[in-house]
């Protein structure tokens, strides 16, 4: 994907990542393209066949598929780069993004390389070794985790830098659905993400309550002991309306990459939704509690909580408009995140 040259305004940038729907890597793209910008897109959904859904085919994409893909995406991205000769390589995570890769680029190119870790690269089997040992490669790396800066440092990271998720007003805003659409929709609690063992922990006391509509959507719901709420996976339009349809939507960071605040901490307020957030210094940095977000720490308060703001109409709605003001006046946007990204090769 290409924009036209716009001067010497624009430096030209070699985006990776993927670009299939809710991915960041796609919220890049369009806000390149947006500013102006004259770049090169290497989608890494259209790079990679789907995993496989069976055992087998699972171990022969390790096996024997992977490898051969990996080496041709990493050719791809070196004869790419060559020709293309771009100022700037931003990359998203880098799954399969080999560190020889970045430092032939590097040498060919004198590029700025900006890595943008949306999966923590630290944490054992949310990364590859690709990941860990590409770290040092890159001039500047961004982790929306401010807690992991350190470590990078101590991983032999040149320059790391806390940039935070955001959200992409194009997807993220309030659907206003026909009445029998959002009946479709209807919930009491709705959470949009992986069903992580702990998640799975954090709602067990709600369901037990047995008078709440909970629907959840995501990978993994349907084989848990919350099976009977799983909804599949949601994106674009579908996640506005299941957004629509519900009243309350917590946000639970993921454990297992160490978070202090995700995607739906922005995207729940963007779409002007009840803000239930995990207590974090992330979230508290960002939303006032009582003013833009009501917190808990417990499944057993979530559950409270949850029962006390279904009841209290008013409190939430109040709640609800101001972190909307907040999100969406306040250069949350993916593209927001974006210029600050590109802004560090202007300043070295």
């Amino acid at each position: 994907m290409t924009a036209q040259r716009s001067g010497a305004r624009t430096p030209p940038v070699l985006l990776i990542g993927n670009g299939g729907p809710g991915h960041i890597g796609s919220f890049f793209a369009r806000a390149l393209r947006e500013l102006g910008y004259d770049f090169r897109f290497i989608d890494e959904a259209m790079c990679f066949a789907p995993p496989g859904q069976t055992l087998f085919r699972r171990a022969a994409d390790r096996v024997c598929l992977r490898p051969g893909e990996i080496r041709r995406f990493n050719a791809l991205v070196a004869s790419t780069a060559a020709s293309f000769a771009p100022a700037i390589v931003l990359v998203v995570y880098g799954r399969h993004l080999a560190p020889e890769t970045l430092r032939r680029v590097r040498e060919e190119t004198g590029a700025t390389l900006v890595a943008y870790a949306t999966d923590n690269p630290l944490v054992p089997g949310a990364s590859t070794t690709s990941v860990r040992r590409s770290i040092p490669e890159y001039d500047v790396y961004a982790s929306p985790r401010r807690a992991s800066l350190d470590a990078l440092r101590a991983r032999g990271c040149r320059r790391p830098v806390y940039v935070r998720f955001g959200y992409e007003p194009t997807v993220h805003f309030e659907e206003d659905p026909a009445e029998a659409e959002r009946a479709a929709w209807a919930s009491d609690v709705v959470f949009i993400g992986g069903a992580d063992e702990d998640r799975v922990r954090f709602f067990e006391p709600l369901v037990s309550s047995g008078d709440l509509a909970i629907r959840l959507y995501g990978r993994g719901w349907a084989r848990t002991s919350l099976k009977r709420h799983a909804g599949g996976e949601v994106f674009d339009r579908r996640f506005r309306l299941a957004m629509a349809g519900t009243r309350i939507a917590p946000c639970l960071v993921r454990r297992s990459n160490r978070d202090g605040h995700v995607m739906r901490s922005f995207e729940i307020p963007a779409c002007r939704r009840f803000l239930l957030a995990e207590r974090t210094e992330e979230h508290l940095d960002l939303f006032e509690e009582g003013v833009h977000a009501a917190y808990f720490v417990s499944p057993e308060e979530l559950r409270d909580k949850t029962v006390h703001y279904l009841r209290h109409d008013s409190e939430r709605t109040a709640m609800t408009n101001a972190a909307h003001d907040l999100v969406t006046r306040g250069c949350h946007t993916y593209r927001d995140r974006l210029i600050e990204l590109l802004s560090h090769h202007a300043s070295g």
